[in-house]
C-alpha cells in the first residue's frame, strides 16, 4: 500500500475545540455525497453496493479520546483509502488525514493524487489552525499590517505546516498562477498567501530590517509574480540558507505550468517523511486494543477469577462475531436469490418481448394488407380476393402486396401497362415484384364499368419464369367473374 498524502491540524469552533461528533458528521456527510447513499450514525461498519466501505473505531490513549474513520473506495483496479483520525482533549481537537492506495496489480505505481475532499469540508465547517491560520481559501496580504502578521507567522517556531507566498506581477498587479487553484491543490499541506505589489516592497524592507542586510533580504524575498515556499522552523537569521526555501521565478512574464504539481509533490513527500508521534489512525487504535487485551491477559494469569472473566468476554466477542458473519452470509444468500429471481424475470420479459415483437410484425403486415384493400376497393373474385392473397403469398411478404394494391388502385397506373405490369391478353394482367429472393405475382383484371380492380390469383416462387398453369387459373376465374 502506498501513502500519497498526510496532514494534521487543529479544529476550533469559536475559541473552543471543535466537537468530535460534528467532525465525524462532516466525514460521514462527505462519504454520503461521494457514494450517493446515506451513512448510518451508529453503524461501526457500512458496506456499499459498489464495494466501498466505511469503518469506525474508538479508543483511549491516556487521557485523550481517540477515534478513526476509514473510507475505502475502489476505482478501477485501485483501492483508495482515506483515513480521518481524531484526538480529542480539553485543550484541542486535532485531526489527522491520510490518503493511500492499494492496487491489485503485482507492481503498484505511484499515481497522481489530490487532497481528500473531506479536508475542504472540515476547513469550511470549522476554523483550522496549525499554529497559523489554515483555511480552504488563500489569504491576502495587501497592507503593511498584513506584512507584519505574515512575517510573524513565518518566524513562529510552533508552526507545523509550510506557507506558500504568491506575489503579483509588477505590471498587471495580478498573480501569474491562480491562487485559488493552488490552495485547492495544497489543501491541508500549506497555507497560500497572496502578496500585493506594495506589500511585496514592505515585506522586503521588513526582511532587511530583521536581517540587517538588504542584499540578503532580496534573497529571502518574493516579488514580481514569483512563488516561494517557506518551510516551518524558519528563524530568518543570517545563519540560515534561503535556497532551502524553494523559489519559482517567472520567465518572460509567465510561470512554469508544473508549479502546482511540483509544490504538491514536495509537500506531500515531506508530510510522509516527518515524524508525527501523536498520529491517530485505525492501526493505532487496534494496537492500543491489543495492548490492553495483552495486559488484561497478564493480569488474568495471576488471578483465576480475572482469567475466567476475560475468557467469558472473549467468548461473547467471538459469538457476536459469529452472529455477525452468519447474518452477512444470510444477507449474501438472500441477495443471490433475489438476483437469480431478477435474472429469471428478465429472461421471461425478454422472451415475452420477442413474442410481442413478432406478433406486432405479423399484425402490422395484416393491417397493411387490410389498409390497401380499403384504398383499392377490391371486390371478391372467384375464391375471394383475400383468399387469393392468403393462399399464394407468405405472411411476411404481404406488406409488398399492400404496396402493389395501392399502385394498382391508381387509374394512371394503367395508362401505360409496362414494367411491373404486363398485359397477358384476354383481360388478364400480371403484376410482379421481387421480395426476399422470391417473385410475387398478382394476376388482376380491371372492370371499367364498375371502376374496380379484381385480384384473380396470386403466388410466390423463386423462379422468375411465368407459369402457364397459374395463368390458366387466372383466366378461369375471370370467366367465372364475367358470368356473374
Amino acid at each position: 500500500m502506498l501513502t500519497h498524502y498526510r496532514t494534521r491540524f487543529d479544529l476550533l469552533a469559536g475559541r473552543d475545540p471543535a466537537d468530535p461528533a460534528r467532525v465525524i458528521d462532516v466525514f460521514r456527510r462527505w462519504v454520503s455525497e461521494v457514494e450517493e447513499a446515506p451513512v448510518p450514525d451508529d453503524a461501526p461498519q457500512v458496506l456499499f453496493v459498489g464495494g466501498s466501505r466505511v469503518s469506525t473505531a474508538t479508543g483511549q490513549d491516556g487521557s485523550d479520546e481517540i477515534m478513526a474513520l476509514r473510507y475505502q473506495r475502489r476505482v478501477g483496479a485501485t483501492d483508495w483509502i482515506t483515513e480521518l483520525g481524531i484526538r480529542s482533549s480539553r485543550a484541542a481537537t486535532r485531526v489527522y488525514v491520510s490518503l493511500s492506495s492499494a492496487a491489485r496489480a503485482v507492481v503498484q505505481r505511484r499515481q497522481r493524487s489530490w487532497p481528500p475532499g473531506v479536508v475542504a469540508l472540515l476547513l469550511n465547517e470549522f476554523e483550522g489552525t496549525a499554529h497559523m491560520p489554515l483555511s480552504a481559501s488563500p489569504v491576502a496580504a495587501l497592507e503593511r499590517g498584513d506584512v507584519a502578521a505574515l512575517l510573524e507567522m513565518l518566524r513562529n517556531q510552533r508552526r507545523s505546516l509550510p506557507v506558500v507566498v504568491v506575489s503579483v506581477d509588477t505590471f498587471s498587479e495580478r498573480p501569474l498562477v491562480s491562487a485559488d487553484d493552488l490552495q485547492k491543490r495544497l489543501l491541508g499541506l500549506a497555507q497560500v498567501v497572496v502578496l500585493g505589489k506594495r506589500a511585496a516592497f514592505a515585506f522586503r524592507d521588513d526582511l532587511a530590517s530583521a536581517l540587517q542586510d538588504e542584499a540578503l533580504a532580496r534573497r529571502w524575498g518574493v516579488f514580481g509574480g514569483a512563488v516561494r515556499l517557506y518551510w516551518p522552523g524558519l528563524k530568518l537569521d543570517r545563519g540560515e540558507n534561503p535556497f532551502q526555501h524553494r523559489l519559482w521565478v517567472p520567465d518572460s512574464g509567465a510561470l512554469d505550468l508544473g508549479v502546482m504539481d511540483a509544490l504538491f509533490d514536495d509537500l506531500a513527500w515531506a508530510s510522509l517523511h516527518g515524524d508525527v508521534p501523536d498520529w491517530v489512525d485505525s492501526a493505532l487504535i487496534q494496537r492500543l486494543a491489543d495492548r490492553k487485551a495483552f495486559e488484561a491477559l497478564r493480569a488474568a494469569s495471576a488471578d483465576s477469577s480475572l482469567y475466567e472473566q476475560y475468557c467469558a468476554t472473549l467468548e461473547r466477542d467471538l459469538e457476536a462475531e459469529r452472529a455477525h458473519r452468519a447474518e452477512a452470509v444470510e444477507r449474501a444468500a438472500s441477495a443471490e436469490g433475489e438476483l437469480e429471481s431478477l435474472r429469471y424475470h428478465l429472461r421471461e420479459a425478454n422472451a415475452a418481448l420477442t413474442t410481442l415483437r413478432q406478433r406486432a410484425r405479423e399484425e402490422h403486415a395484416d393491417a397493411a394488407v387490410d389498409g390497401a384493400w380499403t384504398v383499392a376497393t377490391f371486390r371478391l373474385g372467384a375464391q375471394g380476393t383475400r383468399d387469393c392473397i392468403d393462399d399464394g403469398i407468405p405472411a411476411e411478404e404481404r406488406a409488398e402486396v399492400a404496396d402493389a394494391m395501392r399502385w394498382l388502385a391508381d387509374p394512371e397506373s394503367w395508362a401505360n401497362p409496362m414494367g411491373k405490369l404486363s398485359n397477358l391478353g384476354g383481360g388478364v394482367y400480371e403484376y410482379r415484384v421481387n421480395v426476399k429472393d422470391h417473385w410475387n405475382r398478382l394476376f388482376v383484371a380491371r372492370l371499367p364499368r364498375i371502376h374496380t380492380v379484381v385480384v384473380l390469383h396470386a403466388y410466390s416462387k423463386k423462379s422468375n419464369e411465368l407459369d402457364p398453369a397459374e395463368v390458366k387459373v387466372a383466366n378461369e376465374r375471370l370467366k367465372q367473374l364475367s358470368v356473374r
